[in-house]
């Protein structure tokens, strides 16, 4: 491999890693502003927040909707990272299972 290609896999390998990392953190920070709007709606209006909150955002199902599928992308992108990771990296053995197999 010349320098240039290890500098170029390693800007596509920075660029996936950075993509990733502004995913996971947009849609979390997402996700706290809705829960964080629910709870303050409940506690602001006790009762009758369910018919403030629809006014003011939308229907409340809707809401939680996007908890459950952002949720669910976020560890989707957590365990698809890991099998990457594992497919690139290899499985490495433990020093007790080499020296068993010699």
């Amino acid at each position: 491999m010349t320098g240039y290609g290890f500098f170029r896999a390693m800007r596509v390998m920075l660029g996936g890693i950075l993509a990733l990392v502004v995913f996971v953190s947009t849609i979390t920070l997402e996700l706290r502003n809705i829960m964080v709007r629910e709870a303050e709606c409940k506690k602001a209006y006790g009762e009758h927040w369910q018919a403030e909150y629809e006014l003011r955002y939308g229907p409340v199902a809707d809401g939680r909707k996007k908890i459950w599928v952002g949720s669910g992308g976020v560890a989707a992108v957590g365990i698809l990272s890991w099998l990457i990771y594992r497919q690139i990296a290899g499985k490495r053995q433990s020093g007790y299972s080499r020296r068993r197999r010699r």
